[in-house]
């Protein structure tokens, strides 16, 4: 490939998604280079080329370009040469193929032993019968026509991305949001438990002990080690530690994996919450929690 100076779109100050669609355009002469790419999400960068015929060696180096804009994805990647004006129009026929189909023919002829009616539209339908015009065009520039068309195509393709991305931040901040007010009514609820135990333990031990006499220490300490089993506070901690580093991931770009491991601590803290307290009210309200989470973790898959 000639020495060609590509720059690369802007980088964008969010993250971005791997999905997206782009196309550009370069001429010269009677040809015109077309390039569409279509990406996906994916856990790496894999960017996959159709090349006209004869191009196959350009890859490596726009790949290279591919790598220049885009951190992870699956792009499928369609190059095409295209005649323009009176080339476009001009057509020859395949002497080879014309004469392949014509020995076929005969020989079902005789096979059939019936004649066999051939019109216009039967020949034309036939595969490679017709092959196009020679495109004049410069060889030398036609790989230089590739790169610039396929710069086109992935800034149209980041644009889409940076949009769709930003759509899916504003989702994924709104969802964190809605977990955080999950969290601070788990919290109230985590912090009547202790009392709730003192209490329910007090009126067995009436029930049960009439008569005898109960050690105060001995209560104290079950309820103290009761206390203690049932502290949450270090994961309500942990949990919003979580929430705010996930925001201010939200705001740098190519933070998709990290979001995701992130997301999986979450998952873990409310499950300890959950199996700690053993409380109704709160495991309905983790249940809620953990589906906002399994959404966010499903946005955050289209993330790069």
């Amino acid at each position: 490939m000639s020495e060609t100076k590509i720059s690369a779109p802007a980088s964008p100050e969010t993250p971005v998604s791997m999905t997206g669609f782009g196309n550009g355009f370069s001429e010269q002469g009677e040809l015109r280079i077309r390039v569409e790419l279509r990406s996906v999400n994916q856990r790496f960068l894999e960017a996959k080329f159709r090349l006209p015929n004869g191009y196959q060696t350009l890859e490596a180096e726009l790949k290279a370009q591919v790598q220049r804009v885009c951190r992870r994805g699956k792009l499928d990647i369609t190059i095409k040469l295209e005649a323009l004006g009176s080339t476009a129009s001009r057509h020859k026929l395949n002497s080879e193929i014309a004469a392949q189909y014509g020995a076929l023919l005969d020989e079902f002829e005789r096979a059939s032993g019936r004649k066999v009616e051939v019109g216009a539209r039967d020949l034309l339908a036939l595969p490679g019968l017709l092959v196009e015009g020679v495109i004049e065009a410069d060889e030398e520039w036609i790989p230089e026509g590739i790169a610039i068309a396929l710069e086109q195509a992935l800034e149209g393709l980041q644009e889409m991305r940076i949009r769709e991305g930003r759509a899916l931040v504003t989702d994924i901040l709104g969802r964190l949001d809605t977990c955080e007010n999950h969290l601070v009514q788990v919290e109230q609820d985590a912090r009547k438990l202790p009392g709730h135990f003192q209490q329910k333990l007090q009126d067995n031990l009436a029930q049960l002990a009439q008569g005898v006499e109960i050690s105060e220490e001995r209560v104290h300490q079950e309820i103290a080690l009761m206390a203690e089993r049932l502290d949450v506070s270090e994961e309500f901690v942990r949990f919003r530690t979580h929430l705010d580093h996930m925001r201010g991931m939200l705001q740098t770009p190519g933070s998709g994996r990290k979001l995701d491991f992130l997301t999986q601590e979450l998952n873990r803290e409310v499950n300890t919450i959950t199996s700690k307290c053993g409380h109704a009210g709160i495991s309905h309200a983790a249940v809620e929690v953990k589906g906002e989470l399994e959404r966010i973790r499903e946005q955050i898959q289209n993330l790069e």
